[in-house]
């Protein structure tokens, strides 16, 4: 299985925070996912869902995705995130 990997220079890079109800933030940093490097500029408000397990992750192009079926196997996993009565 191919390793799928972080870096940056901080240790804060992509951090994942809770945010303001039902959203999280990501920080900005560095990622190299399968190879492919970039800069992610970071969020405040990534909307989760209530009452269920929500898995944080990240494509080779930067975008974040939320679901609440697993982690994607070509993704970067930055976070579980458990959520109950908003």
């Amino acid at each position: 299985m191919a390793g799928t990997y972080v870096h940056g220079k901080e240790l804060r890079d992509l951090k994942v925070t809770k945010g303001t109800g039902l959203t999280v933030g990501i920080a900005s940093g560095n990622y190299n996912i399968a190879g492919i490097e970039g800069n992610y500029a970071g969020i405040t408000n990534q909307a989760v869902t209530d009452n269920t397990t929500n898995y944080v992750e990240m494509d080779n192009t930067g975008a974040i995705s939320v679901n609440t079926s697993g982690f994607t196997a070509a993704y970067l996993h930055l976070a579980t995130v458990v959520t109950a009565s908003g």
